[in-house]
C-alpha cells in the first residue's frame, strides 16, 4: 500500500492567503490613518509652538518700541521726521510713531517698530555748537557709542523740532570741546542727501542744546508675513513670519530679503485698544 501524503490542500492555501491579505490591508489602513493623525497633530503642535515663538518675539519688540526716543515732554520727534535713502525722500517731515499697525485689509497686517538697539540710545548726546547749515558736521558733547554706518536721530531737546535721520559716514572725531559727527552723502551712507534743502521742505540746522540719539543699526523695522515669492499667502508658496528694514528694504519683500522669525505662518492680525481720557481701562478696539 502507498502511504497517504499529509499537508494542505490548494483550497486551504488560497483561503489562508486571502485571510492574510485582508489582515494586511486592514493593518495598513489602520497604520495609514494613524500616521495621518500623527502628522496632523505634530504639524498642529509645531504651528502652535512657532506661533508662540513669533508672538513672543513681536511682543518683545513692541515693548521696546520708542526705546531711546522719549523725553520728559514726550516723543523726541513729535514734530515729524526727515528721512532720505538711496536717492529718494522717504519722509518729508511726516510724523513717525514708535509703533504703528499697517492694516492689510483682507490680507495679513504689518507692525512697524522704531527704536534704538544701541546701549547708548537712552543717553543722547547734546549739541554744543550751532550748525552752519543742514549739511554741516554736528558737534556734540559725547560720541554716545556711534561708529561709521550707525544711524542717529537729530532733534530738539523739547521734541518740538522736525527730526532728521542721519547716517554716520565716518567714526566720530574727537575735539578739545567734544566730538564731530560727519554725515556726508557717500556710498556707504545712503541715508544722507547731498542737498538736504532740496530733499526736505524743512531741513533744520540744529543748535546748541539740541540732541542726537544713537539708533545703532536698527532704525525702523517691519514685522509681518513674508512669502518666498514676495506675494500674498497662497497654496502655491511658502510663508514665514519675518522682519525687514522698513526704510531700506522693499515694500513687499520676498523671504530672501527678510529675516525669518518662525516658519509656516500665513496670517497676522493686529489690533490696538483705546482707553478713555485719564483712564487705563481699554473699552474699544
Amino acid at each position: 500500500m502507498r502511504a497517504r501524503s499529509g499537508g494542505f490542500s490548494l483550497i486551504e492555501l488560497m483561503v489562508a492567503v486571502t485571510l492574510a491579505l485582508i489582515t494586511v490591508i486592514v493593518v495598513m489602513q489602520v497604520l495609514t490613518v494613524y500616521e495621518a493623525r500623527r502628522r496632523t497633530t505634530t504639524a498642529a503642535n509645531d504651528s502652535e509652538i512657532g506661533a508662540s515663538v513669533g508672538l513672543h518675539m513681536i511682543e518683545r519688540e513692541v515693548r521696546m518700541a520708542g526705546a531711546g526716543l522719549t523725553l520728559p515732554a514726550g516723543f523726541v520727534c513729535a514734530g515729524g521726521v526727515n528721512i532720505f535713502h538711496g536717492g529718494a525722500t522717504i519722509s518729508d517731515g511726516q510724523p513717525l510713531a514708535p509703533l504703528s499697525i499697517v492694516d492689510g485689509g483682507a490680507g495679513p497686517d504689518r507692525i512697524r517698530v522704531l527704536r534704538s538697539d544701541s546701549e547708548f540710545g537712552v543717553a543722547p548726546a547734546t549739541i554744543v555748537q550751532n550748525m552752519a547749515n543742514a549739511s554741516s558736521v554736528i558737534t556734540v558733547n559725547s560720541s554716545v557709542g556711534l561708529s561709521a554706518g550707525d544711524l542717529a536721530l537729530v532733534g530738539g531737546a523739547e521734541g518740538t523740532k522736525t527730526c532728521t535721520l542721519i547716517q554716520m559716514s565716518d567714526a566720530p572725531d574727537a575735539l578739545a570741546n567734544g566730538w564731530e559727527l560727519s554725515h556726508s552723502p557717500v556710498a556707504a551712507a545712503p541715508y544722507n542727501p547731498a542737498a538736504p534743502g532740496a530733499a526736505f521742505s524743512d531741513a533744520p540746522s540744529y543748535e546748541v542744546g539740541d540732541i542726537v540719539v544713537n539708533l545703532g543699526r536698527l532704525g525702523l523695522r517691519a514685522y509681518g508675513v513674508v512669502c518666498n515669492d514676495g506675494g500674498a499667502p497662497a497654496a502655491s508658496n511658502t510663508c514665514d513670519l519675518a522682519s525687514w528694514d522698513a526704510i531700506a528694504g522693499p515694500a513687499n519683500p520676498a523671504l530672501a530679503q527678510a529675516d525669518s522669525i518662525t516658519p509656516q505662518v500665513v496670517n497676522l492680525q493686529a489690533q490696538y485698544g483705546v482707553a478713555p481720557a485719564n483712564s487705563q481701562t481699554v473699552n474699544e478696539w
